[in-house]
């Protein structure tokens, strides 16, 4: 819960996200820097947290339903891994973003009706001929003066998956500083940096730089056709067999301590991370849903809703 933004667990339950905080009556400007760094602010002081906890809502029940899909899949044979593969992958990514947006983070697109409505809020907030930038940007929510704070990051295109990740991995190790303070115990507090240090490693692609290495394997798969995931398998590697992706469809739902992200190859460590993002993302979500107050949060309504319907 240390990671969590301040008022999240108790938002209301909502169907809209950031973009619409942005676009709406709610957000007014509060300082202005460039069109590619500004903030905005609610007259009521944590009005913009219900929009992330919306998302991380969102973004869990994207994560926990194309899990499902994976699970009850019908394949030619147990040989084929490719579409799975691709499922794992897209799972992970929203439940990234879903932990991102629990911590009052976010990347999100502003397109260009969205860009031209913050240009007419800076000029009507005093900022003469001022515009807000096209693209993707860094959203946070600052909860001590309760801004929203939005910087840009990348144009629209190409690098949307690895401008993502590179930001997650921030993300990652402000986590690690907020468990090193948490009130648990000092060997779980060890063991969870420690996991978190390992999945750093494989984003990183184990050291090589590249802090997208997940989506790199998802494209392999996808555009190369690589990786034996396709027709003709791959049935063992130098290093060993690699994991069986629809068999081990439910290892996120065990502990995330528990996951182990020492890979054997290129295919257990891109499994091992996916399912130990989703098994935090579950977890994180979960906790929000059963400690709030308000027992009509977003959680509750919408993944809890969703998990007991999947059962």
């Amino acid at each position: 819960s240390s990671m969590w933004a301040d008022g999240i667990k108790d938002s209301p339950n909502l169907n809209v996200g950031i973009a619409e905080y942005l676009k709406g009556n709610d957000s007014l400007v509060n300082s202005y820097s460039s069109s590619n760094d500004y903030s905005l602010y609610s007259r009521e002081k944590m009005d913009v947290v219900k929009y992330f906890a919306s998302e991380a809502a969102k973004f869990a029940c994207a994560s926990l339903e194309t899990m499902c899909s994976m699970k009850y899949s019908d394949l030619i044979n147990n040989k084929s891994q490719g579409w799975n593969m691709i499922k794992l992958y897209y799972a992970a990514f929203y439940a990234a973003h879903s932990i991102m947006r629990s911590a009052g983070n976010s990347v999100t697109m502003i397109d260009k009706g969205i860009s031209n409505i913050i240009s007419r809020k800076l000029e009507y907030g005093g900022y003469t001929l001022a515009t807000a930038a096209k693209g993707e940007h860094l959203t946070t929510f600052n909860s001590s003066i309760g801004t929203l704070d939005i910087k840009y990051i990348g144009g629209i295109g190409n690098g949307t998956h690895e401008r993502f990740w590179h930001h997650f991995n921030l993300i990652l190790e402000e986590l690690k500083i907020k468990v090193a303070a948490a009130g648990i115990a000092a060997d779980e507090r060890a063991q969870l940096i420690v996991q978190i240090s390992k999945l750093q490693e494989v984003l990183n692609g184990n050291s090589n730089g590249m802090l997208s290495w997940l989506s790199t394997m998802r494209n392999d798969v996808t555009y190369k056709i690589d990786h034996g995931v396709w027709f003709p398998y791959i049935e063992k590697t130098k290093s060993g067999n690699p994991v069986d992706v629809k068999q081990n469809s439910e290892l996120w739902l065990d502990d995330p301590e528990n996951i182990n992200l020492d890979g054997a190859n290129d295919i257990q460590s891109f499994v091992y991370a996916c399912h130990f993002m989703i098994s935090i993302s579950h977890v994180n979500v979960m906790l929000l849903a059963n400690l709030s107050e308000n027992k009509r949060n977003p959680f509750r309504n919408k993944y809890v809703a969703m998990l007991n319907m999947a059962k």
